[in-house]
């Protein structure tokens, strides 16, 4: 079974404050482009995608960044559990 690609969309500034839009479920693919994305992502509980944004938020804080990062997962299709970041 093909793993569902999960991305956050993070927006951090300058001074530091970081803020994660949303999580989005880009499984759905054509030559590597997205074809459909949905938010909230089907099927994954509402705890389990803040701890998400969560996660998300503090990766772009813990790298420094700044300016507009999509951190991207790939999660079991059953049963929503994270399997491992991808960037």
């Amino acid at each position: 079974m093909i793993p569902r690609r999960l991305e956050v969309p993070v927006l951090a500034d300058v001074r530091g404050n970081v803020w994660a839009a949303g999580a989005l479920d880009v499984t759905l693919r054509h030559q590597g482009r997205c074809v459909l994305a949905e938010s909230p992502p089907p099927g994954i509980p509402a705890e389990r995608i803040r701890s998400l944004l969560g996660a998300s938020a503090g990766i772009v804080r813990a790298r420094d960044e700044a300016g507009a990062v999509t951190v991207t997962y790939e999660a079991d299709p059953a049963s929503g559990e994270i399997i491992r970041q991808l960037r």
